[in-house]
C-alpha cells in the first residue's frame, strides 16, 4: 500500500508551497512542490493525483491520510479509465481517505479533467515493487 500523509500547504511572498510524505513500503519520501501564486486549497488532491498512476502500475492501493475533495473522489474512476486507455497494464486499485473508503478505482474511458496550469508535478517512484 502507498500511504500519503503529513500534508502541508502554504504561501509566502507570492509563492505557493505544498509538501507531503509518500510511503512506499517502509521507505518514506518527502515530496515538495512550489509555484508562483497562492497556496493550494486542496493539497491532498494534488498528492493523490501525483501517485495515482504509479500506484496503479504497481498494483498497490492508496491510503490518503488527509481530506480529498468529493469532486476528485467521484471522478477517480474516470481519471484511471483515461490512464488505462493509454496503458492497459494498469491495475484496478482501492483508494482509502480520511473521508472514508471508496469502491475500487475502475471505470469508463470517456472523461475530461483539468489540472491547474500553474502546478507542474514531477514525482519519481520505482515502477515495480521492491524485490521484483
Amino acid at each position: 500500500m502507498i500511504v500519503i500523509d503529513e500534508i502541508e500547504s502554504a504561501s509566502n511572498e507570492g509563492w505557493g508551497y505544498l509538501s507531503g510524505r509518500i510511503r512506499v513500503g517502509r521507505r518514506p519520501e518527502r515530496v515538495w512542490f512550489r509555484w508562483p501564486g497562492p497556496a493550494c486549497p486542496t493539497p491532498a488532491d494534488v498528492l493523490l493525483l501525483a501517485v495515482l498512476r504509479t500506484a496503479s502500475r504497481r498494483g498497490e492501493d492508496i491510503r490518503l491520510e488527509g481530506v480529498a475533495s468529493p469532486r476528485l473522489l467521484a471522478n477517480l474512476p474516470r481519471i484511471l479509465g483515461l490512464y488505462r486507455a493509454w496503458d492497459p497494464h494498469l491495475s484496478h486499485i482501492d483508494v482509502k481517505t480520511d473521508t472514508g473508503p471508496m469502491a475500487p478505482v475502475q471505470g469508463a474511458v470517456k472523461s475530461r479533467f483539468n489540472l491547474h496550469r500553474r502546478c507542474r508535478l514531477l514525482l519519481h517512484l520505482p515502477s515495480t515493487r521492491a524485490g521484483d
